[in-house]
């Protein structure tokens, strides 16, 4: 399969595996503000919107000869970005803010102790994740490694 080809086809599954890694994180980040289902869907639309937006800002990476040959022969730097945008997250809540907070979303409810990321330090881990799981490519390597570790056989089976 041509790179070209390759590269656009991988798009569908980048979609998918962005969207739920963006949710994911996103009810994980939302968890000190959360107030049911709506806090959910809310997440899910944020994720579905910043992957598709992740999707057209990378477009060039498979447009693009020459930084799709690039993208392509350097696996490596998803590898790196994904955790830098993991230590970013984490960093989010490090330098967040404890102590009294009022959320609109609990309607006229008195203050409570919470704990709550710093939010310009999370959208940016947030957008970094984004665009590396929606142009992840990972090294083949690794992956060609992991599928060829054989499963340990059920006790007293014969192979």
């Amino acid at each position: 399969m041509s790179p070209a080809r390759l590269a656009w086809s991988a798009m569908p599954i980048h979609m998918v595996i962005c969207g739920a890694v963006l949710y994911l994180d996103g009810l994980f980040l939302f968890a000190s503000v959360a107030d049911g289902i709506e806090t959910a869907v809310e997440v899910a639309v944020v994720a579905a919107a910043t992957t598709l937006a992740a999707l057209a800002v990378g477009l060039p990476l498979r447009a693009i000869p020459l930084l799709r040959r690039w993208w392509l022969g350097h696996p490596a730097v998803t590898l790196v970005a994904v955790g830098v945008s993991l230590i970013i997250a984490v960093l989010a809540w490090i330098v967040g803010d404890a102590g009294i907070t009022r959320f609109p979303s609990f309607g006229g409810m008195p203050g409570y102790d919470a704990y709550v990321p710093d939010w310009r330090v999370a959208i940016a881990g947030w957008c970094l994740l984004a665009f590396t799981t929606a142009h992840g490519w990972w090294p083949t390597r690794l992956l060609a490694g992991l599928a060829s570790t054989p499963s340990p056989s059920p006790r007293g089976a014969r192979p």
